[in-house]
């Protein structure tokens, strides 16, 4: 009876060490924050053209943007948004998440890069309450495993990853941009 015990509750803690770091591929070494980076491509467009299609991007992409941009120069080809996403947990007493995070895009001619960068999560019951990363997935606030705060972490590395692919899709089939003749 005994070895079975131990047997289950050997591999009840596997399962529950490896789904607490599964999605870790996007996490800081110190496990602080979840980073995107990357170079894009953008072969025989200007710099002006790419950045003008990426202040589009940003107008359309987020609620407001006179709110969200916190650096906008042109000259040296360099955007930084400060923006809140949210996602939703799961279950029937699913709660919001609210994903701070930012976007700082350079801009040269031919290509982009983008850094996606967040280390916070939020929630609004009858307070704001603010958790950083590291809290959510290290446990040093004492949470209890019932809530998953870990899995908080997943669903917004979910929310930063989709993101990209509709920033960069924007960003590569934006014609309006291009000076047009009328």
């Amino acid at each position: 009876m005994i070895k079975k015990l131990f047997i289950i509750l050997f591999f009840l803690g596997l399962s529950f060490s490896q789904d607490k770091y599964a999605i870790l591929e996007n996490l800081n070494d110190d496990l602080t924050s979840l980073i995107y980076e990357e170079v894009v491509s953008m072969e025989g467009i200007s710099k002006d053209v790419l950045f003008e299609r990426i202040e589009r991007y940003i107008v359309d992409g987020y609620v407001s943007s006179n709110e969200v941009v916190q650096l906008n120069d042109k000259e040296k080809g360099n955007i930084i948004v400060k923006g809140v996403g949210i996602t939703r947990t799961d279950g029937f007493f699913g709660i919001n998440i609210y994903v701070p995070h930012t976007l700082d895009i350079k801009v040269k001619d031919g290509r982009y890069k983008y850094l996606l960068k967040s280390s916070t999560l939020e929630t609004i019951s009858d307070k704001k309450n603010t958790f950083t990363i590291n809290e959510l997935l290290t446990n040093t606030k004492r949470f209890t495993s019932k809530y998953g705060y870990n899995k908080w972490v997943t669903k917004a590395d979910i929310y930063l990853q989709s993101i990209i692919p509709q920033m960069k899709e924007y960003i590569s089939n934006d014609k309006i941009a291009e000076e047009e003749d009328w």
